[in-house]
Protein backbone atom coordinates (compact mmCIF):
# COMPACT_ATOMS: atom_id res chain seq x y z
CA UNK A 1 0.00 0.00 0.00
CA UNK A 2 1.39 3.29 -0.64
CA UNK A 3 0.56 6.26 1.11
CA UNK A 4 0.17 9.52 -1.05
CA UNK A 5 0.47 13.33 0.12
CA UNK A 6 -1.82 15.61 -0.95
CA UNK A 7 -1.21 18.36 -2.95
CA UNK A 8 -3.05 20.51 -0.54
CA UNK A 9 -1.09 19.49 2.57
CA UNK A 10 2.54 20.38 0.82
CA UNK A 11 1.05 23.31 -0.14
CA UNK A 12 0.33 23.63 3.45
CA UNK A 13 3.61 22.31 4.23
CA UNK A 14 5.38 24.78 2.44
CA UNK A 15 3.11 28.07 3.56
CA UNK A 16 4.14 26.64 6.97
CA UNK A 17 7.92 26.13 6.60
CA UNK A 18 7.73 29.78 4.62
CA UNK A 19 6.13 31.16 7.67
CA UNK A 20 8.57 30.29 10.10
CA UNK A 21 11.70 31.57 8.45
CA UNK A 22 10.00 34.75 8.21
CA UNK A 23 9.40 34.56 11.31
CA UNK A 24 12.99 34.12 11.82
CA UNK A 25 14.64 36.57 9.77
CA UNK A 26 12.27 39.06 11.54
CA UNK A 27 12.95 38.09 15.33
CA UNK A 28 16.67 38.38 14.54
CA UNK A 29 16.25 41.60 12.76
CA UNK A 30 14.33 43.03 15.74
CA UNK A 31 17.24 41.73 18.27
CA UNK A 32 20.08 43.18 16.35
CA UNK A 33 18.19 46.88 16.06
CA UNK A 34 17.64 46.74 19.92
CA UNK A 35 21.32 45.68 20.63
CA UNK A 36 22.63 48.52 18.23
CA UNK A 37 19.86 51.01 19.96
CA UNK A 38 20.69 49.72 23.37
CA UNK A 39 24.37 50.66 22.17
CA UNK A 40 23.46 54.11 21.38
CA UNK A 41 21.35 54.72 24.62
CA UNK A 42 24.17 53.52 26.46
CA UNK A 43 26.68 55.91 24.74
CA UNK A 44 24.39 58.59 25.41
CA UNK A 45 23.94 57.99 29.07
CA UNK A 46 27.25 58.11 29.83
CA UNK A 47 28.43 61.35 27.66
CA UNK A 48 25.39 63.44 29.69
CA UNK A 49 27.33 61.71 32.91
CA UNK A 50 30.57 62.60 32.28
CA UNK A 51 30.14 65.80 30.66
CA UNK A 52 33.04 68.09 29.62
CA UNK A 53 35.16 65.38 30.86
CA UNK A 54 35.33 63.60 27.65
CA UNK A 55 36.20 65.32 24.23
CA UNK A 56 34.47 62.75 22.27
CA UNK A 57 31.31 60.93 22.76
CA UNK A 58 32.17 57.49 24.30
CA UNK A 59 32.01 54.32 21.92
CA UNK A 60 30.53 51.55 23.15
CA UNK A 61 31.90 47.89 21.63
CA UNK A 62 29.82 44.66 21.99
CA UNK A 63 31.93 41.31 21.29
CA UNK A 64 30.62 39.57 18.72
CA UNK A 65 31.21 35.86 19.89
CA UNK A 66 30.50 37.18 23.84
CA UNK A 67 27.76 40.09 23.68
CA UNK A 68 27.78 39.71 27.66
CA UNK A 69 31.08 41.17 27.22
CA UNK A 70 30.86 45.23 26.21
CA UNK A 71 33.48 47.76 25.98
CA UNK A 72 33.61 51.31 26.74
CA UNK A 73 36.37 53.26 24.74
CA UNK A 74 36.88 57.00 26.50
CA UNK A 75 38.79 59.72 25.13
CA UNK A 76 39.04 61.84 28.26
CA UNK A 77 40.50 65.82 28.71
CA UNK A 78 44.15 65.95 30.31
CA UNK A 79 44.35 66.19 33.50
CA UNK A 80 41.43 64.37 34.49
CA UNK A 81 41.64 61.40 36.57
CA UNK A 82 41.07 57.90 34.02
CA UNK A 83 40.82 55.52 36.43
CA UNK A 84 37.71 57.34 38.17
CA UNK A 85 35.86 57.75 34.92
CA UNK A 86 36.81 54.38 33.78
CA UNK A 87 34.90 53.61 37.08
CA UNK A 88 31.89 55.77 36.79
CA UNK A 89 31.69 54.47 32.91
CA UNK A 90 31.64 51.00 34.04
CA UNK A 91 29.18 51.42 36.86
CA UNK A 92 27.05 52.95 34.45
CA UNK A 93 27.26 49.52 32.15
CA UNK A 94 26.31 47.20 34.87
CA UNK A 95 23.75 49.26 36.15
CA UNK A 96 22.13 50.37 32.66
CA UNK A 97 22.35 46.58 31.09
CA UNK A 98 20.05 44.74 33.22
CA UNK A 99 18.07 41.67 32.70
CA UNK A 100 19.39 39.41 29.17
CA UNK A 101 21.01 42.39 28.07
CA UNK A 102 23.21 42.18 31.51
CA UNK A 103 26.94 41.98 30.98
CA UNK A 104 29.35 39.54 32.46
CA UNK A 105 32.62 41.01 31.42
CA UNK A 106 32.88 45.18 31.37
CA UNK A 107 35.64 47.08 30.01
CA UNK A 108 36.68 50.28 29.52
CA UNK A 109 39.77 52.00 27.62
CA UNK A 110 40.41 55.73 28.40
CA UNK A 111 43.14 57.24 26.34
CA UNK A 112 44.25 60.93 28.00
CA UNK A 113 45.59 63.89 25.75
CA UNK A 114 49.35 63.80 27.64
CA UNK A 115 49.37 60.18 29.22
CA UNK A 116 49.45 56.53 28.12
CA UNK A 117 46.29 54.78 27.29
CA UNK A 118 44.75 52.97 30.20
CA UNK A 119 42.58 49.70 29.88
CA UNK A 120 40.34 48.41 32.90
CA UNK A 121 38.42 45.51 33.69
CA UNK A 122 35.45 46.98 36.02
CA UNK A 123 34.00 44.86 38.25
CA UNK A 124 30.14 45.20 39.77
CA UNK A 125 29.42 47.93 41.75
CA UNK A 126 27.73 45.35 44.35
CA UNK A 127 31.14 43.16 44.55
CA UNK A 128 32.50 46.12 46.64
CA UNK A 129 35.83 44.34 47.38
CA UNK A 130 36.70 43.31 44.04
CA UNK A 131 39.42 45.47 43.08
CA UNK A 132 39.27 47.75 39.29
CA UNK A 133 42.22 46.06 37.19
CA UNK A 134 44.17 46.94 34.50
CA UNK A 135 44.98 44.98 31.31
CA UNK A 136 47.54 45.38 29.27
CA UNK A 137 46.55 47.48 25.46
CA UNK A 138 45.69 45.17 22.78
CA UNK A 139 48.37 44.51 20.27
CA UNK A 140 47.99 45.63 16.48
CA UNK A 141 46.11 42.34 15.45
CA UNK A 142 42.53 43.87 17.31
CA UNK A 143 42.36 41.51 20.08
CA UNK A 144 39.22 41.20 21.43
CA UNK A 145 37.05 43.60 23.99
CA UNK A 146 38.07 41.71 27.10
CA UNK A 147 41.52 39.76 26.07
Amino acid sequence: MRASVGRTNLILLVIGLGGVVALMLMMQSAMQARSERGGADLAREISLALGTRLLAAPRIVVDEVDPQRIGVHLDVVAGADPRRLAAEAGHMVWRIRTGDQAPREVIVEVRVVDREPLRLRIPPPWKVREPVRELPMPNSTGAAVGD
